[in-house]
This record gives structure tokens, sequence and C-alpha cells, in this order.
């Protein structure tokens, strides 16, 4: 499903129509990722692409034909420069590489992205992580789940939260 065609098009400056699934593809609904060890959410052909968005990227439910219509139209009209992300440039590429050689591989203690980078953001329950975080403009960043996946750090956000409501709910009660 990820791959680097779409990179490739909006490189070359094409529009990539991403075809957006709904339900999300996960373990759970679909036979292909079933023995994969993950319970990522896809929620299109390339996730990544839908947060470059419109003129590079239009992200459309596919069975919707008024919605596809629309936005193969407006792809037609479009003239978008060729485009390649910061990260995938020789820049971004050095960057990768700077990150990789500069670590001590074999010490615990050399954490990336750092701990400070952290954003806590709650979901509704059955909520992905990145559906909450996208929510707030955000990414899910698996390598902090053991950060938060403890209840030290949960009650003492619950109790921040807590403490918050106390203080907001009576400006609103009268």
């Amino acid at each position: 499903m990820n791959g680097p065609a779409p990179l490739e098009a909006i490189a070359h400056g094409a529009v990539f129509i991403n075809p957006k699934f709904d339900p999300p593809k996960s373990r759970l609904n679909t036979a292909f990722f079933y023995d994969k060890p993950t319970l990522r959410e896809l929620t299109s052909q390339s996730p990544y692409m839908e947060h470059l968005g419109k003129p590079y990227v239009y992200t459309v439910d596919i069975n919707n034909a008024t919605a596809l219509r629309d936005a193969i139209k407006s792809a037609l009209s479009e003239k978008p420069t060729p485009f390649v992300p910061e990260e995938f440039t020789p820049h971004g590429m050095l960057i990768r590489v700077s990150m990789l050689v500069s670590r001590d591989l074999c010490s615990k203690t050399s954490v990336w992205p750092p701990p400070t980078a952290l954003q806590l953001r709650f979901g509704v329950p059955e909520e992905s992580c990145e559906k909450a975080c996208d929510s707030s403009d955000l990414i899910c960043e698996p390598s902090f789940f053991p950060l938060v996946n403890s209840a030290n750090v949960l009650e003492r956000y619950v109790r921040f939260l807590l403490i918050l409501w106390l203080r907001v709910l009576p400006l609103f009660v009268h």
C-alpha cells in the first residue's frame, strides 16, 4: 500500500488522487494485514500523502462518483510545480544519516524523538492514535508509547485534567 509512486508523481509535477478508506484498513478488517504485527489503521492508500494536501494530493472516497469526478476535475485544473517534501530531499536524507551516525546505538540513553516533543492527546474510545493526533494536526509517534503507557503518567494526566476542569467549570456555571 505505501510505496514511492505518489512521491515520484508529485516530484514530477503530477497530482496524486489518493483513495480514502472508510472504514480505515487494518488487521481487524483486511486480510492483507491479518498477520502483520501492527494495529495501524490506514485511512488511505498513502496516509503520509494526506498531510501534503492540495494542490499535490486529493484524498477522496473513490466509491463516491461525484466526489471522485470533482477531485479529478480539480486535479486536471491544477498546475502544481514539482515538489519534494523536505524529508525526501538530499538535505533531509543527510539530517537522518547524521542522526543515525551521531547516536550511540548501544546506549539506551539516546532517544529520538526526544521526550520533550511529546504532546499527549486523548482520543475517544476505539479511536486510533493516528486519528486522535491528526485532529490536532500532530503525527502519532509510536516511540512515545512506552513513555505514556504507564499508570503513573496516566494518573498524573487525568489528575491535571480534573483540576483544570474544576477551575474552568465555575466560569460556565452561573
